[in-house]
């Protein structure tokens, strides 16, 4: 972004506001000699190649002779510092001819829920992109900004994000939102309505029991982390869990986990020296992740599958109904990680749940789970065999370990 008139300025500053941490801005020095402090620019070139501007704003006025790069905080000022250094990300800027303004909820709707192309998402934006979303709650309304063509409600053209349908869009003369066999369209014409889904059947007490057939296959373990970013949104993490529950995962352990810097620098000691190690070492012990142990056929290649592809953008467009694709806001804030083995969920597994043992739960508990059935405790939030007692879920904990391991890179 650059940051050439007040009015930019205004718009990091709105941008900015409540927001903790330094952002990269498109100024850069990268030629022979020093900076001079004596112009406005201090010999900094915007990396549109523009050496002109109307507005500066300089924390200090120090001469350097390096390469150096510019950040700004939520107290507008330009921070001189090396182009290596980590931080906690930087500003881009984008220009559209036509924007939408936002839309006010209707009657039956008591907020509006936004989400733009680029991963930011919340609720009261000034104008969003084309390309953005909304979703109207509790009523499950979707609208698109179109080019030219302002808000759209769903269901839409079906080839940009399925018309906004849940499950589905097909082209009957107009696109319509079709819903898989026992499950019928709701009011607002785009989410389906359920019967019998995995660990909501019928409740005995304060269970829900489920009665899969048989499978054929024994099942798979796997490790899922519900990252930072996501566990910071209440409503996330509630959908996120309710996703896992309809894709048939047993829930078989889960926990609310605090790392420390140095558990995410020994899970990742690997990666010790990459480019994005000191980030993702950083974000990852930020706040409380949730991380399960879940089972079902195939469960490392379907809850990878569930997530999507690591790149947030790329997600985006080759899989636009996984979860990073959702909720995902950059490669590292990717909401979720999952291990890419059957050898890496064991060893995963180990160092999120050291009491866990897998070959023992496969010996012993794997036959009676996959004949069942199993019954889904709505209060402790895991699946259990009939009549087991389970203890309580573990509340918050802060994780130690004694080695790293292998990992899938910022997963």
């Amino acid at each position: 972004m650059t940051v050439q008139s007040s009015v930019s300025n205004d718009a990091i500053h709105d941008l900015l506001t409540g927001v903790k941490g330094e952002f990269w801005i498109g100024l850069q020095f990268n030629k022979a000699g020093c900076t001079d402090t004596s112009s406005e620019l201090r010999r900094y070139e915007w990396i549109t190649g523009a050496n002109l501007t109307d507005f500066a704003n300089w924390r200090n006025s120090e001469i350097v002779c390096t390469e150096n790069c510019v950040s700004v905080s939520r107290d507008l000022k330009w921070t001189e510092r090396p182009c290596q250094d980590s931080i906690d990300g930087f500003l881009c800027e984008r220009n559209y001819p036509n924007l939408c303004d936002p839309l006010k909820p209707k009657e039956t709707d008591k907020s509006l829920h936004y989400i733009t192309p680029f991963g930011n998402e919340g609720e009261g934006a000034i104008s969003l992109p084309p390309g953005s979303l909304i979703t109207g709650n509790p009523s499950g309304i979707r609208y698109i900004c179109a080019p030219d063509q302002g808000w759209l409600q769903a269901p839409w053209f079906c080839e940009v994000e399925k018309g906004g349908c849940e499950h589905e869009c097909v082209k009957n003369g107009k696109p319509q939102c079709a819903c898989p066999p026992g499950q019928t369209l709701q009011s607002n014409k785009v989410t389906c309505a359920r019967g019998d889904i995995w660990g909501r059947n019928r409740k005995t007490d304060n269970r829900m029991v489920l009665t899969p057939a048989r499978c054929a296959k024994a099942l798979q373990l796997t490790l899922a982390v519900i990252k930072p970013d996501a566990v910071a949104h209440p409503l996330i993490l509630e959908a996120l869990h309710q996703k896992i529950l309809e894709n048939k995962f047993i829930i078989v352990k889960s926990k609310e986990i605090v790392w420390q810097r140095q558990d995410s620098e020994r899970f990742y000691a690997e990666h010790k020296g990459r480019f994005f190690y000191q980030r993702l070492v950083e974000f990852m012990s930020s706040g409380p992740m949730q991380a399960y142990i879940l089972a079902r056929e195939e469960a490392v290649s379907q809850w990878r599958m569930m997530m999507g592809p690591t790149k947030v953008f790329r997600a985006r467009y080759v899989a636009p109904g996984t979860i990073r694709a959702r909720f995902g806001l950059t490669d590292t804030r990717n909401t979720t990680h999952g291990s890419d083995s059957e050898d890496s969920a064991r060893r995963e597994i180990a160092f999120f749940f050291p009491e866990f043992s897998v070959a023992e739960w496969m010996e012993r508990v794997e036959p009676a789970f996959r004949a069942g059935p199993v019954e889904y405790d709505q209060h402790r939030r895991m699946h259990t065999l009939p009549g087991q007692h389970r203890p309580e879920r573990d509340r918050s904990t802060t994780l130690t370990t004694a080695s790293p391991l292998e990992t899938d890179p910022q997963h």
